[in-house]
């Protein structure tokens, strides 16, 4: 035990010798201004002192001394701002305590010929303010004044009151000068600060949307795939020419989702300020480009995903063996670009997440158009082959959707339903003016299109 408290106790003894060196060894010194200055007032304090002492009579040692200590301390005020300030006062203090006898002892004199203008305080002062926070800066300012105020007063002749207050007034105002500069810095780190911040904010947000992309385009890819792969395999021996066709979509699926990684690859390599591949730079917020039925050799060139390309979407599920039902009811209003864009994705993902965790379970799609809003529904029921059913994801897909749907201006919801099956709502906002532009969509593999936009619908879980 004694030799554990020995060392222990020698550790926080070296720790402690430690921390005071480097306080005392970390870059101290002075610097190249400091100097200039501190010498440059110092001589031309000394000079002034031996001008007004006249030819005839050297100035008092006590009075040099004086000027020396309050100008020295200057020397190291970007260290210890504080210190210096309290050093300077006190010496400030003590020259304005002793000054009516050293002016009472030079013959001809005036009284308070030597009172000094406390241009080391204002520095000092000034110092403490631009280097610390505001509130700091003006507490030493009062404080300097309230100390000089009262050592004038204490031991100088009310005659010079007047006087008195000028130096009071001269130290506020270095204050207020210090705090000004410091209030200017602070802002303009602020600034940065801010501005660091929101870059770092746009590239996460990039990221995400990229990140959310890739998810979207890839898993249906993939996830066609698996369905098609599976098809294939039970249809090799009884139905070949069926397992080929399901063979030939595999080939597409996979050069899709190589086109979409390759795309996504270009995007994020492409210097933001070359505009070289597409004339033009791309917009802020601009949806990765994705592809409906065709691959594509440059991001620019490919089609934003969106409803016109919704039968694509449901003709290579239904290729790939899903039993997928598309109903739309009311009359197709306007999307905007994120809100068209995010009515796809959403039922691009519900259509994967359904062939994965529920392979071979009809699917139904509502397509519901009221007057400001549509509302899109994914149903499908129990899965018909429990035994090739996909482990739960990490359920990123539905936050993407999520995030896509409350960027949009509108709701999202998901879960399962009573009869064992899943149910994905969402809910978009349409522009007010109507227009032809989405028309094409209960043509585009409806299996019943609805006249009442008033119908009832099923209650989002």
């Amino acid at each position: 035990m004694t030799i554990n408290r020995s060392v222990a106790g020698g550790t926080a003894g070296a720790t402690g010798a430690t921390g005071w060196r480097r306080l005392l060894s970390e870059s101290r010194r002075p610097t190249r201004w400091d100097i200039v200055v501190t010498v440059a007032m110092l001589v031309t304090m000394t000079i002034v002192v031996v001008v007004r002492s006249g030819t005839a009579t050297f100035p008092s040692t006590e009075l040099l001394l004086l000027t020396v200590a309050s100008w020295l301390p200057l020397l190291v005020r970007t260290y210890w701002p504080e210190l210096v300030l309290a050093a300077v006062v006190v010496v400030e203090a003590c020259h304005l305590a002793v000054m009516h006898d050293l002016d009472a002892g030079l013959p001809g004199s005036t009284v308070g010929a030597y009172q000094p203008v406390p241009l080391a305080t204002m520095i000092a002062v000034y110092t403490v303010a631009a280097r610390r926070r505001q509130r700091d800066g003006w507490i030493a300012g009062a404080a300097a004044a309230s100390i000089l105020l009262a050592a004038a007063l204490l031991f100088q002749p009310l005659s010079l009151a007047g006087t008195d207050l000028v130096m009071v007034q001269l130290v506020v105002i270095a204050a207020g000068v210090g705090v000004g500069i410091r209030a200017r810095h602070d802002a303009r780190t602020r600034r940065a600060r801010e501005a660091r911040e929101q870059s770092r904010q746009a590239v996460l947000d990039e990221r995400l949307r990229i990140a959310r992309e890739l998810h979207d385009t890839l898993a249906h890819n993939l996830a066609l795939v698996d369905a098609q792969a599976a098809v294939a395999d039970y249809l090799l021996d009884t139905d070949p020419l069926t397992a080929r066709q399901a063979l030939r979509g595999i080939t597409q699926h996979t050069s899709a989702a190589i086109d979409d990684l390759r795309a996504a690859l270009v995007l994020l390599r492409r210097d933001p300020d070359d505009a070289e591949h597409t004339g033009k730079r791309q917009p802020a917020g601009h949806p990765l480009p994705a592809t409906d039925d065709q691959s594509f050799g440059s991001p620019s060139l490919a089609p934003v995903a969106g409803l016109k390309q919704l039968g694509g979407l449901l003709g290579r599920f239904r290729d790939a063996g899903a039993h997928v039902t598309l109903d739309v009811h009311g009359q197709a209003a306007a999307l905007s670009h994120q809100s068209d864009l995010a009515a796809y994705r959403i039922v691009q993902e519900a259509l994967t997440n359904a062939t994965k965790h529920a392979p071979g379970a009809p699917v139904s799609v509502t397509m519901r158009w009221a007057p400001g809003q549509l509302r899109l529904e994914i149903h499908n029921s129990r899965s018909v082959r429990p035994g090739q059913q996909h482990p739960v994801g990490t359920g990123h897909g539905l936050i993407g959707l999520r995030e896509r749907a409350r960027a949009a201006g509108g709701t999202f919801g998901a879960g399962p339903t009573g009869d064992g099956g899943y149910l994905v709502t969402a809910t978009l906002s349409t522009r007010a003016q109507r227009t032809t532009d989405h028309q094409i969509v209960p043509a585009v593999g409806a299996d019943r299109v609805g006249t009442d936009p008033t119908e009832t619908e099923r209650p989002a879980p």
